[in-house]
Parts: structure tokens; C-alpha cells; sequence
């Protein structure tokens, strides 16, 4: 695979102007031809309990984002 997925995804959020200190998980699978990788997010938020209405903790103050991509691996 070309570059550190890590990487390439701390770049794409600074770029989105997001913090890369708030991703939960990023996972990577590699197959023949295609790679997928998924990252996992916590968005701040300044209204408390406003993560429990999209499945975060009633009790915290972030919002869990998910984005998942499918690329082809180019030989």
C-alpha cells in the first residue's frame, strides 16, 4: 500500500480542519485489489448530551462520527 494510512488520514482531517487528537480508530483492510479504510471520530460538541442522540454517551460531550472508503490499490 502506498503511504501510512495513518498519515494519510491525520492530513485529510487537518485539510477538513478537524483534530486529529479526536479519532477513536482508524482500520485498515488490504485485499488483491481493493483497500478499505475505516476511522472512527469524535466530534466535540458544546451541547451536553447531544452524543446520546446519535449513539454516543448520555453523559459525554463528544459526537461519534464513522466514515468508511473503499479505494483500488493501483500496481
Amino acid at each position: 500500500m502506498l503511504g501510512d494510512p495513518s498519515y494519510i488520514v491525520n492530513e485529510t482531517l487537518i485539510d477538513g480542519r478537524l483534530k486529529p487528537d479526536n479519532v477513536d480508530q482508524v482500520n485498515v483492510s488490504e485485499g488483491q485489489a481493493y483497500a478499505t479504510v475505516e476511522v472512527r471520530y469524535n466530534q466535540p460538541s458544546i451541547v451536553p448530551g447531544a452524543g446520546a442522540l446519535f449513539g454516543g454517551n448520555l453523559f459525554g460531550d463528544t459526537i461519534p462520527l464513522s466514515s468508511k472508503s473503499v479505494f483500488k490499490i493501483e500496481q
